[in-house]
């Protein structure tokens, strides 16, 4: 069945394909008709007398109409010329038509001037008699606000579609970044969950393995077993570290997370209770203020949980302060460790919690630190609107 014909299927058969120098002399040939039947039915007198002239002027403007949207200024300026010549004011009507489609003031003001000037000089080459009266250059005058009004038209009509176009390339270039930003915040939620939820437990075993292994009372059998769950624990976490740089490494730079299933901030003394059951010695001063937005609140308690699973991993045996106020607008957690024993173990990471962290701190308006302190320590602070 073949497809419906559309004002923009017509115009990209005007312009493109094939068959387009065949639609265009069809179109010209139409125009000219009814052109040529006014031409024979209204005598003139121009600078050369005679219907012919006329008429062979007509065609050739006719004919290139359609052909001359790129030479429109040069186009005008042989349509009139045709009238002086021939003295038809339909020449003039091409001239005006295509001078105000090309927007140049300067040229329409040349096609109007020229005319004027011209009748001053040579009034009797430029009066058109009708057979029932005079019907004069002048009087004829205002048909030619007819060309105008049209070469507007088509002005418009062409602005209004690049305008449509325009439209339409914003809304598809806008739901194609909707849909990519969607699949990297879907992304970015898998990653995060993985190494929170995966990422913490295998630390935790490791670390519920190496408690076990320390203590005297344990047969050998049994700390070997658990050498072997930390070893597994181990390359576990380097195995996670690699999927996870996988799923990350054509993510852009700049996007929103996704909040993932988190507690708030009221249970961030739970979370520090957990930790203390297995082995972290750790002193926590957690004041929630009133007022906290749910997303804040979940954000908190994220940093809380991560900064103490690092904890685990990074620096067992040490000593760790876990720290929630108000402070001003904002409010401030400090989560930080003094330096761990010696011969402390020390598990791998996977290296995004911390960066998924300060993505999506900055991406609630506020603020990350993290670093090294004197004595070997450890310091995370995250700042956050109220």
């Amino acid at each position: 069945m073949p497809a419906p014909l559309t004002y923009d299927a017509l115009a990209r058969a005007l312009t493109d394909g094939p068959r387009a120098v065949q639609l265009r002399t069809l179109l010209a040939v139409l125009a000219t008709l009814p052109l040529a039947w006014g031409a024979i039915a209204s005598p003139s007198t121009g600078l050369v007398d005679g219907r012919a002239a006329g008429l062979i002027a007509i065609g050739v403007l006719a004919a290139a109409t359609p052909l001359c949207e790129r030479a429109l200024p040069l186009y005008a300026l042989v349509a009139l010329g045709a009238f002086l010549v021939t003295g038809q004011t339909i020449c003039l009507a091409y001239a005006l038509f295509a001078a105000t489609r090309t927007r140049r003031l300067d040229l329409i003001l040349l096609l109007v001037v020229v005319p004027l000037t011209l009748a001053l000089v040579h009034p009797q080459a430029l009066v058109v008699q009708g057979a029932k009266g005079a019907l004069t250059f002048s009087t004829t005058w205002v048909l030619l606000g007819f060309p105008i009004a049209v070469g507007v038209a088509v002005n418009v009509a062409n602005e209004a579609g690049l305008l449509r176009i325009s439209r339409e390339t914003e809304r598809a270039a806008l739901r194609e970044s909707l849909l990519r930003e969607r699949r990297m915040q879907q992304r970015e939620h898998l990653v995060q969950t993985i190494h929170d939820g995966v990422g913490h437990q295998v630390s935790l075993m490791s670390v519920q393995s190496m408690a076990i292994g320390a203590r005297k009372d344990v047969p050998d059998e049994v700390k070997a077993k658990c050498d072997l769950i930390q070893a597994a624990g181990s390359d576990a976490m380097q195995s996670l570290s690699s999927v996870l740089r996988i799923m990350r490494q054509n993510e852009e730079e700049h996007h929103h997370d996704l909040p993932g299933e988190s507690g708030s901030a009221a249970e961030i003394d739970s979370l520090v209770a957990t930790y203390r059951q297995y082995g972290q010695s750790i002193a926590a001063d957690v004041r929630v203020p009133d007022g906290l937005s749910p997303d804040v609140s979940a954000l908190l308690y994220r940093a809380a949980e991560e900064s103490l699973s690092n904890t685990v991993r990074h620096a067992q045996g040490a000593r760790v302060t876990v720290r929630l106020a108000a402070a001003d607008d904002a409010v401030v957690l400090e989560v930080g460790n003094a330096a761990p024993p010696a011969h402390a173990p020390s598990l791998p990471g996977t290296g995004h919690g911390q960066q998924q962290l300060a993505k999506a701190v900055r991406s609630a308006g506020g603020a990350m630190s993290a670093g090294p302190t004197e004595g070997g320590g450890y310091l995370l602070r995250v700042s956050l609107p109220r």
